[in-house]
């Protein structure tokens, strides 16, 4: 959270690395990395990463506070942490009973952008698109999200098809990685860049060649997307209609984004005083 010594990247230079895990659950954890030296300010680089998603306000707040009394009581976390900065956050959105496989994504930017699919060797159908650069920006991220959780935990794999598929729209924010850092506390100030995402509706997929069709499945990079968008104005106006895409309504993005940062943002900050 604080910069200290770094390994030549901007990124600090942990030494140790504790893992604070609820009922033996590797699903439930929240981590801790610290840095052994001091550097020449006489300062130390502490990390916290967790994940929200996976840890009840409850089980969030008991952690801090045990991490509030190992590093000097109230006082020192709350000067510590008043401080702190975000190297990463992610918001995302889920579509319950929908397939990532039917899901044509893209960024609705004039930038030209980098993006990829895992797989992507045109015969396997797409499980993960990253729209934008993940080595050294903030990036979208659509996937299949049992598909992962199956892959990190071996329990899912036992009723995963007991379960409704579900694709998850994710913007992982990286503002380190774009030269930057962004302040704990301004975090219901980030910007809500979900809103650039648009899909196309499945009603418009008949009006394409079958060949397009799975070449749909194994390939969902930005370019490839755009270019059946493209085809599908065209057969459109050809019969005077209009296309029209999905998208997330930014005022109720914006909402529920600065809902939940701020909401969050507290209990990270004031974790005794969490009710």
């Amino acid at each position: 959270l604080n910069k200290g010594p770094t390994l030549g990247n901007g990124k600090p230079r942990y030494s140790h690395g504790f893992e604070l895990r609820f009922y033996g659950d590797n699903y439930k954890s929240l981590f801790l990395y610290l840095e052994s030296s001091e550097n020449k300010s006489g300062k130390h680089s502490l990390r916290l990463s967790f994940n929200p998603n996976k840890l009840t306000r409850d089980e969030i707040k008991q952690a801090l506070i045990h991490v509030q009394k190992r590093i000097g009581g109230e006082y020192r976390y709350t000067q510590l942490f008043s401080k702190a900065k975000v190297t990463r956050i992610d918001f995302g959105i889920l579509l319950p009973g929908v397939s990532s496989a039917f899901v044509q994504a893209f960024r609705d930017n004039a930038k030209s952008i980098k993006s990829h699919c895992i797989p992507f060797n045109g015969q396997q159908v797409v499980e993960t698109t990253y729209l934008g650069s993940k080595s050294n920006a903030s990036h979208c991220i659509v996937y299949e999200k049992l598909l992962k959780e199956s892959k990190c935990y071996p329990e899912v794999k036992t009723v995963i098809d007991s379960l409704a598929v579900t694709t998850r729209i994710e913007w992982r924010h990286l503002p380190n990685r774009e030269g930057h850092s962004s302040e704990l506390k301004g975090l219901t100030a980030f910007p809500s860049r979900l809103k650039q995402m648009r899909l196309i509706s499945p009603n418009y997929f008949y009006l394409q060649s079958n060949d397009i069709l799975q070449t749909m499945l194994t390939d969902k990079r930005q370019e490839s997307v755009k270019l059946r968008r493209s085809h599908i104005r065209r057969v459109l106006k050809s019969k005077g209609k209009r296309m029209s895409v999905y998208k997330i309504e930014p005022t109720w993005l914006e909402q529920q984004q600065q809902l939940l940062t701020g909401k969050l943002v507290e209990l990270i900050l004031y974790p005794e005083f969490e009710c």
